[in-house]
């Protein structure tokens, strides 16, 4: 039917209201991917009667992309930081770090910066002081808002802590990681936290749960597509096999993790080269080609600490270390050192160089010494900590 001059002048300031509106949602929204849209809608004549029922359809939607495209720039930064955390984590790291913190402005933009934050800061090897920004992430996730997110929360709120000095404070955010790991598609956090898990029952001669893990992590890493990290897994059912003494087994997957060895990182391939050796030592008694793999793991990082627990070895067996200078000076840690010392005195005293043999074990005991007086200090300042 016919309408009424009053309706008609309110239908035509109702169009002009949202055209203007409209206008200017599209220069606030410039750089939003829906600004076409936005802009075709503001054109549109919406100044007769039909268009009233499409403009109280377009409103609630207007709002939702102004929303949507407001928020998401902080987001469109942190899930960019999170793509480069795996391939590039020097490069993740440098992203995460020009973001500017005031403007997390919401509750999951501050969840988010925590991971990947910590994850970055964890992966270039730069220690994580205090765990309670990954916490807080954890705390977030926990709520529900993403089970992905929720698991590397905990399994790096875990890596942190055990980084500072605190194994055993760790092992229940592994396992909260575990309990949770099933439900997300992210097989590259289900691998770490199966090698992790590795670890902890390799230190508590688990071999059972030891293997189980051991086999979880290599599916986890052919699942995720990754041939850096099958060489990681294919290496540790080696290491477990030989503590198994299952040496057709350990052979195996060393060679399996040698063919995959140029897909990883210098230090990786290094540890391949070394457990390569430390396999042939103990499953095939090939000495010759042990102490190659072993100083081609050396000349590769150029670090003396990896002859440390090879040596070791070697005496045990009879055999002449690879290293047998007696200066510590390579390493700062007490613990090394004394450990060094130990070994060199009995490889000393069994080729019957006594002289050398007493002085290592000189060293020795005044390297524990120290040890025992840093112990015993370490434990005043927390006893006066626990009473001020």
């Amino acid at each position: 039917g016919t309408l009424l001059p009053a309706k008609v002048h309110k239908i035509r300031f109702i169009s002009k209201y949202y055209c203007w509106l409209l206008t200017i949602v599209h220069f606030l929204l410039r750089s939003c991917r829906f600004r076409k849209i936005l802009l075709i809608l503001s054109l549109i004549n919406i100044g007769r009667y039909k268009m009233r029922k499409l403009i109280l359809l377009l409103t609630p939607l207007i709002l939702f992309l102004f929303c949507e495209c407001h928020e998401n720039k902080i987001e469109r930064q942190l899930s960019s930081v999170d793509s480069l955390l795996e391939p590039y984590p020097d490069s993740a790291l440098k992203m995460v770090r020009k973001i500017d913190r005031s403007k997390l402005t919401c509750s999951s933009d501050r969840a988010y910066y925590g991971l990947v934050l910590t994850e970055a800061l964890y992966k270039n090897d730069v220690k994580v002081k205090s765990d309670s920004l990954i916490a807080a992430s954890m705390i977030y996730y926990k709520g529900g808002h993403n089970m992905d997110k929720y698991v590397r929360s905990a399994f790096y709120r875990g890596a942190v802590i055990a980084d500072n000095g605190n194994a055993e404070a760790a092992i229940p955010y592994y396992k909260m990681a575990e309990e949770k790991m099933n439900e997300t598609d992210d097989y590259i956090i289900r691998y770490r936290i199966c090698e992790y898990l590795i670890w902890i029952n390799r230190d508590c001669n688990d071999n059972d749960l030891q293997l189980q893990y051991a086999k979880q992590s290599l599916y986890n890493a052919q699942n995720a597509g990754n041939k850096m990290l099958t060489a990681y897994a294919f290496q540790n059912m080696a290491l477990t096999y030989m503590y198994m003494e299952e040496k057709d087994s350990a052979l195996l997957y060393i060679n399996k993790a040698l063919g995959l060895v140029k897909y990883c990182t210098k230090d990786g391939q290094a540890g391949i080269y070394q457990d390569l050796g430390v396999v042939l030592l103990y499953c095939k008694e090939d000495n010759t080609h042990a102490k190659k793999y072993i100083l081609q793991s050396y000349h590769i990082i150029h670090d003396k600490k990896c002859l440390t627990a090879q040596d070791k070895i070697f005496v045990k067996k009879g055999l002449r270390p690879l290293n047998t200078e007696m200066s510590i000076n390579w390493s700062d840690d007490l613990y090394e050192q004394a450990e060094r010392l130990s070994y060199l005195s009995l490889y000393y005293k069994n080729e019957k160089q006594y002289i050398k043999s007493i002085t290592c074990l000189q060293r020795y005991d005044s390297i524990m010494d120290r040890i025992s007086q840093k112990e015993n200090k370490q434990k005043g300042v927390e006893l006066q900590k626990k009473y001020d």
